[in-house]
């Protein structure tokens, strides 16, 4: 059993072919398949146009024997990569890799098995049955349809192993338990019949975002870490709740629902406390003159999380009779990644308060015995006017609402992660199916004159199922535990369904009195947390008894659990042989095939909060009283008029908080309604091999391709080598290559998320993105020079082979973001606090206006007017 064991692993340097059909390494037998990547048309492929390299499994074995992730890393035409722990990418990626030639987008290469298609997710891919990877730089959509602009990646395996091989391997990473692996490939069979399966696991161990100084920077070199959203915030305190919202009868929005101010704003922090616990204090952060603790949230984050991949292959080759071979092969791999930590919770940029944005969405009244506290702590203490919490304002305080607010930050959240981090933990389970069955040879003696032609009949599925949660607080649990009615089993109900939130005056407002039905209040003050446990900081505001119950905070969150099923159907059929043309260089090779796909994709969301049935921060069924005085008569003026949990325009007399984006109920996150699409694809291609002489040859190719909802396309390829003389050659391409919209985006679809906006000094608002419902097929022209040249090196045992590639790739009608959200509100506002500015709707202020409002449907709002 070879072990192989090793501190780092080099990344393998790409090894250039010239198409060769199969390494030197592993000559074919009489029954070895010959797969040329990029061409159906059998033969040798020494003298095909295509730029292609070639990594053996020996080669590779070579290097260290790199995973999945470092190979498809250390290509040299790769872009960015998929399956590090990168929460803002998708934490659903994490151990999966997906191919990127050229940056292009993993969407935009092609993964094959064998010739066949696989899933873009490539974690079923049998590394101990690999014989060899070949890559193709260049477009091959003539060839293979859609998705192959950037280029193929064709993993072959081997044909007639028999035996039993076992490999363990591990890594050596100082900071973490190491990456190490197993796998296990048996073969049996003869020279008509080959039966060969492999069973493999992959494990990689957390590495934490501490032993790495390159992973957190200060805050003077780097302040993109840093947020000033946090647990540790500004509040103001406020007079008696009016008893319904009354527009008009108060200054502000955020007035006419908790009371007018008492005092000016007070902070839960000192510059010594803030920095005590690693924050830094910022005395702008949240805005001129309002300071705020920013905080790190990397220190909770991985550089590589807890990983576990497995694989089960299994190969069935053989001869039926002299004019027909047949190739089975199943693959499984699935992707478990039990957590995959993020921030403690995301800042609130939405919430149940009618303020519409991310300022004031929650109340705390003094009955929550930690608001009464922190208000006593707070006398004598500068507020943001400039002067003192006196006793009297204290005395007439009823509550006090945050004015930005992060449920969990500087104290991190021991709740959710079940002692292996202080983050918000998502869970990753990608499972990857794929079966192909073929059958491939010559027609034989009774096709007459085509006896010789061959042919090659494949039935391929792949399936993957990727299940992702991303849990996130909802925002009227939230504002219920505030006010004392927090807990998976409060039992007291609602009396007052008009007024938002739970209201229940039967018993006393004492937290013990509560906690008799299950009930409990929700402490929002740093007075909660002991520690910064990343960094091991000690903070000196907490107070011991203050802390959260587990049960409350696990239920502030939902899981936002998604399923996501893709699969796909596809049947190939091509014909190929040789014409009677005959040149100088040999005869002209031609090959035809058709293909016919079936692509399903379908989400399961099971969650009423996050499916989109909960359209608005309220409970389904709750209604919220609206003090209106030109409203319909009840007998009495004036009214108060109910809405059901309904989106309504800002300027709806009965507007209640609940914005026509239909954000849903989560403090950050907006709402997945699933989505199920279909698409079906046909296509007939051809493909010409010219040897016009002994050194120079062309190849040919177009295509063309029909999707559901009348897209289509055609496109062609010419590619031609020549050899000049020796060791040197040149070859060249030029095509075109295309995409269909994937059935995953579907026309006139809204989706509802966030985005960081420039304008708003980098915080997370909420955004929407809508797809176009005239979308049509992306076309692409492509065009490949290269020099080759291939020579006996410095010593006669050397070889030289220098291989320089130009690609000039141009894209029409790409698939993508015209602008994004950021991109557009960073045309439409601009900096600058101006009276001429106020009075500008292109103002920066037009994200909130002076009392903190954000419109949504608005261009701007300055000075409270609409623009």
């Amino acid at each position: 059993m070879p072990a192989l064991a090793q501190q780092t692993t080099a990344a393998p340097p790409p090894v250039d072919r010239v198409a060769p059909a199969t390494p030197a390494a592993e000559q074919p037998s009489e029954r070895d398949r010959v797969i040329v990547t990029g061409s159906f048309i059998k033969g040798s492929a020494e003298d095909a146009a295509l730029p292609v390299e070639v990594f053996s499994q020996q080669e590779l074995q070579e290097q260290g024997a790199p995973t999945a992730l470092e190979f498809a890393k250390s290509l040299s035409i790769a872009g960015p990569t998929t399956g590090e722990a990168y929460y803002f990418s998708g934490a659903q990626l994490t151990g999966s890799v997906n191919y990127n030639l050229r940056g292009l987008g993993s969407d935009k290469t092609l993964t094959l098995l064998n010739g066949r298609r696989m899933s873009q997710n490539t974690a079923n891919i049998p590394s101990a049955a690999i014989a060899r990877t070949e890559i193709l730089k260049d477009g091959a959509a003539v060839i293979y349809g859609a998705d192959a602009t950037g280029g193929v990646v064709n993993f072959i395996t081997r044909d007639d192993f028999v035996g039993l091989e076992a490999n363990a391997q591990y890594k050596y990473i100082d900071g973490s338990d190491g990456d190490y692996g197993l796998s296990l490939l048996g073969g049996v069979g003869d020279d008509n019949i080959n039966f060969m399966w492999s069973l493999e696991w992959d494990h990689r161990s957390r590495l934490e975002t501490e032993d790495r100084d390159f992973a957190s920077r200060p805050y003077a070199v780097n302040p993109a870490a840093y947020s000033a959203l946090t647990n540790v915030a500004s509040w103001l305190p406020r007079q008696t709740r009016p008893a319904f919202y009354a527009p008009g009868s108060l200054a502000t929005a955020q007035d006419r629902e908790f009371g007018a101010a008492s005092a000016g704003l007070l902070r839960d922090f000192t510059p010594s406390s803030c920095e005590a616990v690693g924050g830094v204090y910022n005395p702008n952060g949240v805005s001129t003159g309002i300071p705020a603790c920013m905080y790190n949230y990397i220190s909770y984050y991985n550089l590589v999380e807890e990983n576990d991949i497995y694989r089960a292959y299994g190969q069935f080759t053989g001869s039926i009779n002299e004019n027909m071979d047949f190739h089975i092969d199943a693959s499984y791999g699935q992707v478990k990644s039990p957590q995959v930590f993020g921030s403690p919770a995301q800042p609130v940029i939405r919430g149940p308060g009618i303020s519409t944005g991310a300022t004031y969405q929650f109340y705390a009244p003094v009955s929550n015995p930690f608001v009464a506290q922190f208000l006593d702590s707070q006398v004598g203490q500068l507020t943001s006017s400039g002067t003192p919490y006196s006793a009297g304002a204290r005395g007439i305080t009823q509550g006090v609402s945050a004015l930005t607010y992060r449920a969990f930050a500087h104290g991190g959240n021991d709740f959710l992660g079940g002692g292996e981090g202080y983050g918000v933990p998502s869970k990753i389970d990608n499972q990857i199916w794929r079966v192909s069955a073929g059958l491939d040879g010559n027609l034989g003696d009774w096709a007459g004159p085509l006896s010789e032609v061959g042919y090659d009949f494949a039935l391929t599925y792949n399936q993957s199922i990727s299940y992702a949660d991303s849990p996130d607080v909802i925002g009227y649990r939230l504002q219920d535990a505030l006010a004392g009615f927090g807990g998976p089993n409060c039992s007291l109900p609602d009396q007052n369904p008009n007024q938002f939130g739970i209201q229940n005056t039967s018993v006393p407002a004492t937290a013990a009195a509560r906690a008799a039905y299950n009930c409990y209040y929700w402490n929002p003050f740093a007075s909660s947390f002991a520690t910064q446990p990343e960094l091991g900081l000690d903070n000196p505001r907490y107070i011991a008894g203050n802390e959260n119950r587990a049960d409350v905070a696990r239920w502030l969150f939902d899981a936002r659990a998604t399923e996501t099923i893709n699969s796909n159907l596809t049947a190939d059929l091509v014909f190929n042989g040789d014409s009677p043309i005959t040149l100088p260089g040999g005869t002209v090779g031609w090959a035809l095939g058709g293909q016919v796909r079936q692509i399903e994709f379908r989400e399961v969301v099971n969650s009423s909060l996050y499916n989109g049935n909960t359209p608005c921060d309220t409970p389904p069924g709750q209604t919220v009283g609206v003090l209106q005085p030109d409203g319909p008569d009840a007998g009495t003026d004036p009214d108060v008029v109910t809405t059901p949990n309904t989106p309504r325009a800002i300027t709806d007399p009965l507007f209640t908080g609940c914005t026509l984006d239909a954000g849903g109920p989560f403090v950050f996150f907006g709402t997945n309604p699933p989505d199920y699409a279909d698409q079906q694809q046909y296509s007939l291609f051809g493909e010409l091999q010219i040897p016009v002489f002994d050194n120079l040859n062309f190849q040919a190719a177009v295509r063309r391709e029909e999707f559901s909802g009348g897209l289509g396309s055609t496109v062609y390829k010419v590619s031609g080598k020549w050899d000049v003389w020796g060791p040197l050659s040149i070859r060249g391409s030029y095509g075109t290559n295309y995409q269909a919209p994937p059935a995953g985006l579907i026309p006139g679809n809204v989706a509802n998320g966030v985005n960081s906006f420039t304008r708003a000094s980098g915080a997370w608002l909420g955004a929407q993105t809508v797809t176009r419902a005239d979308i049509v097929p992306e076309t692409a022209t492509a065009a490949n020079m290269g020099v080759i040249w291939q020579s006996q090196g410095f010593a006669a045992d050397h070889d030289l082979r220098v291989i320089v590639d130009y690609f000039d790739i141009e894209t029409e009608d790409e698939l993508g973001l015209l602008a994004s959200a950021n991109d557009i509100a960073a045309g439409v506002f601009r900096y600058g606090a101006s009276a001429a500015g106020l009075a500008n709707p292109t103002d920066a202020n037009a994200f909130a206006d002076r009392q903190g409002t954000t419109l949504s449907g608005a261009t701007a709002v300055n000075n409270g007017t609409a623009y």
